[in-house]
């Protein structure tokens, strides 16, 4: 099995490095590395080295990602959304569309040497806007595609569709993604199965708080902005700490874990390792989710996991699942988010009940390995052979 990651987790154990992207395809590759040879070929890395990380062998292409291909892509996307026949490309047309937004392949240079002495059976490419896929393989090769369909992407895959007509299988990893690809390509195309996705958290940090905070039934606030930006994610945090004065809150910034008391802060070094986030999250009164992924939603269904009501924006894959599971509440606007906050602070009954809830609906989801496993081997049809994962930049 070869994974072709341009998106792989190098980081360490800041859980703020591994996006929702990488994550998944470590946690799908990881699924079939029982009963297949797994190999990542990744172009992150500062020099060409081979490692064994886990359960798999890490070929590091050591390739610089120009920045401008993300900048490049935005617009080029935009400009073939925008034209009446943008969902009707054949297939060569999307192939220089994709070497057009991946820098001519100049990413996965090295990527066909390594490619060439593992020979996997199966191509799996995930991301729907991968690029310069002819650099790394055969035009013919077969491959099952994973497409990391987040919110609002649904309608590049219409750009893509020849690809993905082209793969032996369309393997989404939750409910939301899978309604998003299905309503996008083509019905008489390659099925589209729903693996769902493995969110491991550790349970044994409900049996110590965090050390920066004594106290139990604080507000929790996932701020996905530096402490002095003003940017609307710090603004609604600092809207929260201000108005429950009488109530411990805490904001997990980029660069700081800050406390609020009594509208005092008290700025700390950065929560970076995920044992320290998961334990905010359990002895939280609730967990307030101020921009989540727009792929899965992660933080929001580890809260959940973690039997901690969530709060969430109004819209999106973490509306989708406090919909799905009665978990928590969203929000429309800065004074819904206060109101769904007092709710859950002056309430009771409610924190626990609804923490109950989404962690019954998180761990049916997302909380059985063996069923993942199972599940992931089923969409690919081929348990027990190679296979080759790709993904975007």
């Amino acid at each position: 099995m070869v994974v072709l990651a341009e998106r792989w987790p190098v980081g360490g154990p800041n859980w703020a490095d591994r996006d929702a992207e990488s994550v998944v395809v470590r946690t799908v590759a990881a699924a079939l590395a029982p009963s297949a040879d797994v190999h990542v070929i990744t172009p992150q890395g500062d020099n060409r080295t081979t490692i064994v990380d886990g359960a798999f062998k890490v070929h590091s292409l050591g390739n610089v990602i120009d920045r401008s291909v993300a900048l490049r892509r935005a617009f080029l996307m935009e400009a073939l959304l925008s034209s009446t026949g943008s969902a009707h490309l054949s297939r060569s047309v999307s192939a220089r569309v994709r070497d057009w937004v991946g820098d001519g392949g100049r990413v996965w240079d090295g990527g066909r040497t390594v490619m060439s002495s593992i020979e996997p059976d199966l191509v799996m490419i995930a991301g729907h806007l991968h690029s310069s896929l002819d650099a790394v393989i055969a035009p013919d090769a077969p491959f099952v595609a994973l497409p990391l369909c987040a919110e609002r992407d649904g309608r590049d895959l219409t750009v893509f569709e020849p690809d993905l007509a082209c793969a032996s299988a369309i393997v989404t990893t939750s409910e939301a993604e899978h309604a998003d690809v299905v309503s996008y390509v083509d019905p008489r195309g390659p099925a589209v199965s729903n693996t769902g996705l493995l969110v491991p958290v550790n349970p044994d940090v409900r049996a110590e708080p965090h050390s920066a905070l004594a106290e139990h039934d604080y507000v929790l606030v996932l701020c996905p902005a530096g402490t002095d930006d003003e940017t609307r994610p710090a603004e609604l945090a600092r809207l929260v700490a201000l108005h429950f004065p009488q109530r411990v809150v805490a904001v997990v910034h980029d660069d700081a874990l800050v406390v609020w008391r009594r509208c005092q802060a008290q700025r700390l070094d950065p929560v970076t390792r995920h044992m320290d986030l998961w334990r905010l999250m359990a002895w939280a009164r609730c967990t307030v989710d101020l921009r989540p992924d727009r792929l899965l939603a992660l933080r929001t269904i580890e809260s959940m996991l973690l039997s901690t009501p969530v709060v969430v924006p109004q819209g999106g894959r973490a509306h989708r699942h406090v919909a799905s599971s009665d978990g928590g509440l969203w929000f429309a606007d800065a004074a819904e988010l206060v109101g769904c906050v007092d709710a859950l602070v002056h309430d009771e009954d409610a924190g626990p009940r609804l923490g109950e809830q989404g962690r019954r609906y998180a761990s049916e989801a997302y909380g059985s390995p063996n069923r993942f496993v199972d599940l992931v081997a089923e969409a690919t049809g081929l348990p027990g052979r190679h296979l080759a994962v790709l993904t975007e930049p």
